[in-house]
């Protein structure tokens, strides 16, 4: 439960009482393995698939940030670090506008958000 909670207790508490383990696990596995190159986009739109709109731009912010976090400062300033962090301001923007009556395509959105993920993060 730890790993999945990025060792925070309390949130590790959440997810074993709701139940969300095998979820979490599952968008986390198809997110890693997406960025490894293990699988391709339409791959893990596929796994990710019945995840609400809402829940997957959460978890894309969440992840971004971990990782972002586990950076040194000069490689903050890097070329695909500014990109990321355009990803970021995207998701963000798109949780706004999803607040304020969007209502996208899901696939659509899917496979652009993750094409950007894996293009910014993901192996050469």
């Amino acid at each position: 439960m730890l790993s999945l909670s990025e060792q925070l207790p309390l949130l590790a508490q959440h997810i074993y009482h709701t139940g969300e383990a095998e979820t979490i696990s599952s968008r986390r596995y198809a997110l890693d393995a997406l960025l490894a190159g293990a699988i391709d986009v339409p791959q893990a739109s596929a796994l990710l698939g019945d995840t609400e709109v809402d829940v997957l731009l959460e978890h894309l912010l969440t992840d971004i940030q971990h990782r972002m976090s586990k950076l040194a400062a000069n490689q903050l300033s890097t070329k695909t670090t500014r990109g990321t962090f355009r990803l970021l301001d995207e998701i963000v923007n798109t949780r706004r506008a999803l607040g304020a009556g969007a209502n996208p395509n899901k696939q659509l959105l899917s496979d652009a958000l993750l094409s950007k993920y894996v293009r910014c993060l993901g192996v050469d």
